[in-house]
């Protein structure tokens, strides 16, 4: 970093007839290493029917300034354990994937909807991203982000061989 100062007034008194007063100094300045994820949704929103299978993608990056970060993933514990309670079932490949600096990295969540539902119900899932680097060595703690994404299931409608109407 070089830095130049250079005097224009002197006592309230305007400093152009003196001779230019000025000076420089350079220094080096070392910015520290921090950790910074980012999440991602491909889907904001997504539409299943009950009882089915289904996927959801989300993109995990790396902010951070150093060569790579070490990013935990997953559903919060609250939002867990709300959409468990209501028959959700939800699966990732991993729980920490190694991202570059200034790189992403796609993780599909497989999920599977509940059964019983009437008509439509929406329901909200918050995934997270968490920098391993921040939580080790950051004075200010981990750095966690979060995105939110919305569930809409239909009642399931399939005809299961039941007459549904008589003519």
């Amino acid at each position: 970093i070089e830095v130049e100062a250079v005097v224009t007034e002197i006592n309230d008194q305007d400093a152009s007839a003196l001779p230019e007063g000025s000076d420089s100094a350079s220094f080096n300045a070392h910015i520290m290493e921090y950790g910074s994820p980012t999440i991602e949704l491909i889907d904001s929103e997504i539409t299943v029917t009950a009882g089915s299978d289904f996927e959801m993608s989300v993109i995990y990056g790396n902010r951070g300034n150093g060569l790579f970060d070490k990013i935990h993933i997953g559903v919060s514990d609250f939002s867990r354990d709300v959409l468990d309670d209501i028959g959700f079932t939800i699966s990732a490949p991993v729980q920490a994937i190694e991202i570059e600096s200034g790189d992403t990295k796609v993780i599909v969540f497989k999920l599977r909807a509940p059964k019983g539902v009437n008509d439509e119900e929406y329901f909200t899932i918050e995934f997270y991203g968490e920098s391993d680097f921040s939580c080790r060595y950051e004075l200010s703690g981990c750095n966690r982000v979060y995105m939110m994404s919305t569930i809409r299931v239909l009642e399931d409608t399939t005809d299961e061989g039941v007459v549904s109407s008589l003519g």
